[in-house]
């Protein structure tokens, strides 16, 4: 066998981990291998091939460099590359953004990274792919003799950029709904600090599946005349008892609201939204959570 060649733009971060890689520990690496680098431009090859051995034994040699090549490639695309791939995709999407909302989005991108997809790990949908692209260079270095790494990626890899892209707006797509969140919690939390308090206190009992009682201080049901008429209107609407519950407290602003029970209010987010808004106000009565939020 003649060996094979593979190709790799150096000033790219992928040929720089691979310069290193390939430098460290396959042209260190024991065995009869003769690993050449050349450099034209900007472009560094590396010649590899089986050396030293009897030419019976050449074929295999060579499809084991083959093999360690395919892997060194493939395990920095996913380990090193995969995350500087998904930033250079939001950075060309999120232009506009400022530098720490942009560091946000990558902050979620990580974390989708690390996610668990359905039916795997992390690691193990990480792991799968590595190998699918371990086998497409192996199979590429065995049709031909030259391997470019950057086209490679380019043309032979368009599923896992699609994958990447998806990653990458899905980060976007989650900052954007954060952001948005966030925002309307501000918005919320200052006509709350802004409105006077039309009862001091205010305590929420769970009376049904859904359905929550509101009381005063002295835990007598509470009979505002407005509130009444609003929650009336709104449930005419079709709106849900959570919707009530919050427009019910933006419309009374207590100074103190207590959750009587952490599971009175059955939904976690609406708890947090409650103790967000109405921050510094909020206790709830449990042995767990005595305190305010």
């Amino acid at each position: 066998m003649s060996g094979f060649t593979v190709g790799i733009n150096e000033n790219t971060k992928l040929g720089s981990r691979l310069v290193q890689t390939i430098g460290r520990d396959l042209m260190r690496a024991s065995g009869p291998y003769a690993i050449r680098c050349e450099k034209m431009g900007d472009i560094l090859f590396f010649n590899c091939r089986a050396a030293g051995v009897n030419p019976c034994d050449a074929d295999l040699h060579e499809q084991t460099l083959k093999e360690a090549v395919a892997a060194h490639i493939a395990d920095i695309i996913c380990r090193t590359l995969t995350p500087e791939l998904v930033r250079t995709i939001i950075s060309k999407e999120c232009q506009y953004m400022k530098g720490d909302d942009r560091k946000r989005v990558d902050e979620h991108a990580d974390r989708i990274l690390a996610d668990q997809p359905e039916g795997f790990t992390g690691q193990q949908y990480w792991q799968a792919w590595r190998q699918a692209i371990r086998r497409r260079i192996l199979a590429h270095l065995e049709s031909e003799d030259q391997l470019n790494v950057d086209g490679f990626i380019q043309f032979r890899l368009k599923d896992y950029m699609r994958e990447l892209r998806r990653i990458a707006f899905k980060a976007i797509d989650d900052f954007l709904l954060e952001k948005e969140y966030t925002d309307f919690i501000n918005l919320l939390r200052y006509f709350v600090e802004v409105q006077t308090p039309k009862i001091e206190e205010v305590h929420i009992h769970a009376v049904s599946e859904q359905g929550y009682l509101l009381t005063d201080g002295e835990l007598l049901p509470i009979q505002d005349s407005q509130l009444i008429e609003m929650t009336k209107e709104m449930a005419g609407l079709g709106m849900n008892n959570e919707d009530l519950l919050i427009s019910a407290l933006l419309t009374l602003a207590p100074r103190k609201i207590v959750i009587h029970g952490k599971d009175t209010i059955k939904s976690p987010e609406l708890t947090e939204t409650i103790c967000q808004v109405f921050e510094g106000r909020v206790k709830i009565e449990d042995p767990d959570a005595p305190t305010l939020h």
